[in-house]
């Protein structure tokens, strides 16, 4: 369960992240983050639609984590949908020959389904569609800051990091 406190101060901290990364620029300032009563999911990005952030006071995929052992932080939740939502603001780089030679496939094929392997993706959720590789991908980016973690150092996932890290590169140059 999260209080409004908590999503205020989580989404500080990961706004702060995009700003300091160049990802926070005019299109995406102009999402707006809700907090809704209940969902079953962590959160969600209204991509098809809206394009605005939900995240819920309650939630079913939280309540799991006492039975799992698994947890997710408030501020990974909001750096995994902020990178949905920056997709939703930049369809044009989503549909770009670098996104797909990165990810394997175009960003909206929600048909792409791969299985998870460690050395392909940042987690099993990954593994999903090119779209959620992405969001994953790009909330580690914003974790580490930027810097590739000796546990992401393979091949196709640094193919992956570096073109989040281009992203970054070129809108701190106006480049995109």
């Amino acid at each position: 369960m999260y209080s409004f406190n908590q999503l205020k101060t989580a989404l500080d901290v990961v706004q702060d992240e995009l700003i300091q990364h160049h990802f926070y620029d005019y299109k995406l300032s102009k999402i707006s983050v809700n907090w809704i009563p209940y969902s079953a999911a962590y959160g969600f990005q209204s991509y098809f639609s809206t394009g605005e952030i939900s995240i819920p006071a309650i939630s079913k995929s939280k309540f799991k984590e006492l039975f799992t052992g698994q947890y997710v932080s408030l501020k990974d939740i909001l750096r995994h949908e902020y990178a949905h939502a920056f997709a939703f603001t930049h369809r044009r780089l989503m549909k770009s020959k670098k996104f797909r030679l990165a990810f394997g496939a175009l960003h909206d094929d929600i048909k792409a389904h791969w299985t998870f392997d460690p050395i392909f993706f940042v987690s099993e959720y990954a593994a999903q569609n090119a779209m959620e590789d992405f969001a994953e991908t790009f909330m580690y980016y914003l974790e580490y800051s930027g810097k590739l973690p000796k546990k992401f150092a393979h091949p196709a996932i640094r193919k992956k990091w570096y073109f989040i890290k281009f992203l970054s590169d070129s809108l701190r140059e106006n480049k995109l």
